[in-house]
């Protein structure tokens, strides 16, 4: 079965990053979310895409030159939509918490910032480790040695590469890094090599797909998991592709 997850959340219908769109992604059936972290300027791990918060929140300047504190202050839901004011910018901390009663698992993207890499990696593992849930979590990247080293050190924890262009030999490569997940732009890797790396026993997890026509499209091909913004329409379609595989399966005498 295709895995539908959300894509920071459902974030087609609620403000992306945050708890209410965390919730609404469990309400619809995912089986998954995708978050972003990074860390700010006291080194909390905070949940956000962007390398600043002009564009999702109320405030303005770099993630990493704000402390946790004042991050928490400002209002990450009005951009979306005025009956979201108030919702907040959460720490990994905060959905780690809410995840430990939930069936769900929990796609980490470690994102690019300043400072050191390496430290933010180590601090979502603690974060991770505190709270007790490493069967729940894929962490992922585009930065491959990172994602390597965390694999090797954390093999506890399932890694994932995330590639956005296509790759020369998606099987050689993954063999080479010891990683059994890839993450790719669903423009980028073909029905046939996904087919490969699965008989390999990784997994082929592809995004953002948002268009119904590629959803089906990628559920009928059998990937892992479709990564999408508006998971309530994702996980209807690919129910409806079960509940018409049974029966075709099944005829009912006529």
């Amino acid at each position: 079965m295709t895995n539908i997850f959300a894509h920071r959340g459902a974030s087609i219908t609620h403000p992306e990053n945050t708890m209410t769109a965390f919730q609404a992604a469990v309400d619809a059936g995912a089986e998954g979310i995708e978050l972003d972290v990074q860390l700010t300027k006291d080194e909390e791990v905070v949940v956000i895409h962007d390398n600043t918060v002009n564009r999702t929140t109320d405030g303005f300047g770099a993630v990493h030159e704000l402390t946790a504190k004042e991050i928490s202050k400002l209002d990450a839901g009005s951009w979306r939509d005025a009956s979201f004011r108030g919702e907040k910018v959460p720490l990994l901390k905060d959905v780690l918490e809410w995840l430990t009663d939930k069936d769900i698992l929990i796609n980490i993207e470690l994102k690019k910032h300043k400072p050191g890499y390496e430290t933010l990696a180590k601090k979502v593992t603690d974060v991770i480790k505190e709270h007790n849930v490493q069967k729940k979590i894929i962490l992922s990247s585009f930065y491959h040695s990172i994602m390597v080293d965390l694999h090797q050190n954390h093999p506890d924890i399932e890694s994932a590469l995330l590639v956005t262009a296509g790759l020369y030999d998606p099987l050689s490569y993954m063999k080479s890094t010891g990683i059994t997940s890839l993450h790719a732009n669903v423009n980028t890797i073909t029905v046939k090599e996904m087919q490969e790396l699965q008989r390999h026993g990784i997994k082929v997890r592809v995004y953002t797909v948002n268009n119904p026509i590629e959803i089906k499209c990628c559920i009928k091909a059998g990937f892992d998991t479709v990564m999408t913004d508006d998971p309530a329409a994702a996980v209807k379609l690919r129910n409806r592709h079960l509940e018409d595989k049974k029966t075709t399966q099944n005829p009912r005498d006529i």
